[in-house]
């Protein structure tokens, strides 16, 4: 199953597109903060009364904080993924030169994994290419730490494990870019497929088993706690942005579905 059925000449678009905006310059940083709410106060049907600062900060919902961007998946030890994840913890950080051909040979694949899409649809080959491609992405983030290069990385990084629906992987490089470089370029770009995978997960609810260690479109287990999780990051990490309304909608629509009205009604 895929979250995008695009036609061939919307993905040569979109290739062509994300290919265009990451060749531009990098962008600045900012922000975060979490507060503790009081554990003694209980609300509705025994849960825990939610303090002003809970409601604001989220703890409910995010209890620990914002992810760490640099935690492996069990994605990342598939054998298609695990000499990735194996060089990008030992490789040596700093090295701009070899982050830049990564860079390069990632922007290269990624195009050729969108003209394989659309000569096949229906094919699998491209999804293989879009893989290899986050790969070399992942890669060059890794050589070049707190740099315009990991920014860029970073983001093409996600791109391409969402059109290879790898969407916890997508994920994790749309946070890990959002956490290091809050006010990047491509924040709305990231937060909208943030929202669209959030949103399948959603869909999926019911229709799918809710454990599965071998699918990489999904979380393994709380499949439907983490896309609540992501629609409440999506509007405390750009409160103003396009997806903050909609992704607030979302959260409200999850919890009245899952008849949790204390949270909903909130």
């Amino acid at each position: 199953m895929r979250l995008w059925h695009p036609n061939h000449r919307t993905l040569l678009l979109a290739a062509t597109l994300t290919i265009f905006i990451v060749s531009g310059t990098g962008c600045k940083s900012f922000r975060e903060k979490r507060v503790k709410g009081d554990s003694s106060l209980f609300g509705v049907k025994g849960k825990k009364k939610k303090s002003a600062a809970d409601d604001e900060d989220g703890d409910f919902l995010d209890p620990l904080g914002a992810r760490d961007t640099n935690r492996v998946l069990l994605d990342d030890l598939a054998p298609s993924q695990i000499a990735t994840t194996i060089k990008t913890r030992w490789l040596n950080s700093g090295d701009t030169v070899s982050a830049q051909t990564e860079l390069a040979n990632g922007k290269q694949t990624f195009a050729f994994a969108a003209e394989q899409y659309a000569a096949n649809p229906n094919g699998d080959a491209h999804i293989e290419t879009f893989t290899h491609a986050a790969d070399q992405f992942r890669v060059a983030a890794a050589y070049a730490p707190e740099t315009a290069i990991e920014e860029e990385a970073a983001f093409q990084e996600g791109e391409a494990y969402f059109f290879a629906n790898r969407y916890v992987q997508a994920n994790r490089a749309y946070e890990k870019l959002i956490a290091k470089y809050p006010g990047t370029k491509y924040l709305d770009l990231a937060e909208q497929k943030r929202f669209e995978i959030a949103k399948y997960w959603l869909d999926l609810d019911g229709n799918v088993s809710s454990v599965s260690f071998s699918d990489p479109q999904r979380p393994k287990t709380g499949m439907v706690g983490e896309a609540r999780r992501i629609l409440h990051r999506i509007r405390v990490d750009d409160p103003t942005g396009k997806f903050a309304d909609d992704a607030t909608m979302a959260l409200g629509q999850a919890f009245l579905k899952s008849k949790d009205y204390y949270e909903a009604s909130d």
